[in-house]
């Protein structure tokens, strides 16, 4: 009865799929279950499209911000975070897998996301990665399948790629 999974975790460097774990992603989609899996944490740069995050049929999901114009004076590891205006967060992977394919294929808010706090019953803490972007997406598909049930995994992919609103230059970042 599972219909939707989310994989918040990863491997450093670059795959080009054919690891263990993306194909058990990419095993679990051709048994009908939509993947969403975080891009990872260490872009930009070339080959951060790591484990599961290069599995084919995965929808691989990289992280986004929205700042209220002049709110932000938040400093990541990689840069600044802009003043104002949505914006693919420089520390989200992106780019090329080992075997040429450009990933994410999506990009969902990841950052300043209230997350509930580990072992306690009542408490929130502001979590940025594609740990927090991924589950987003993942609730987006389990919203499209309760509306569509009918919808394969393939579906589901490709109507989240060709329905998401394009913030740069029309294609995939890179």
């Amino acid at each position: 009865g599972i219909e939707v999974a989310n994989m918040s975790l990863g491997i450093a460097g670059c795959s080009d799929g054919g690891d263990s774990t993306s194909t058990l992603v990419n095993s679990a989609v051709n048994a009908g279950i939509v993947m969403t899996v975080s891009a990872g944490n260490e872009g930009p740069g070339t080959c951060t499209i790591g484990s599961p995050a290069a599995a084919e049929n995965a929808i691989t999901v990289g992280a986004m911000s929205d700042v209220e114009p002049m709110s932000s004076s938040v400093n990541f590891s990689c840069g600044p975070a802009p003043y104002r205006g949505f914006y693919q967060v420089c520390f989200s992977s992106r780019g090329l897998t080992a075997d040429n394919r450009l990933k994410p294929d999506i990009s969902s808010p990841g950052v300043f996301i209230n997350a509930a706090s580990q072992g306690t019953t009542s408490d929130y803490k502001e979590l940025s990665g594609t740990s927090m972007s991924s589950p987003f997406t993942a609730g987006l598909t389990a919203l499209m399948l309760d509306a569509n049930p009918g919808l394969t995994p393939s579906n589901v992919k490709l109507t989240i790629e060709t329905s998401a609103l394009n913030w740069g230059p029309v294609s995939k970042d890179k």
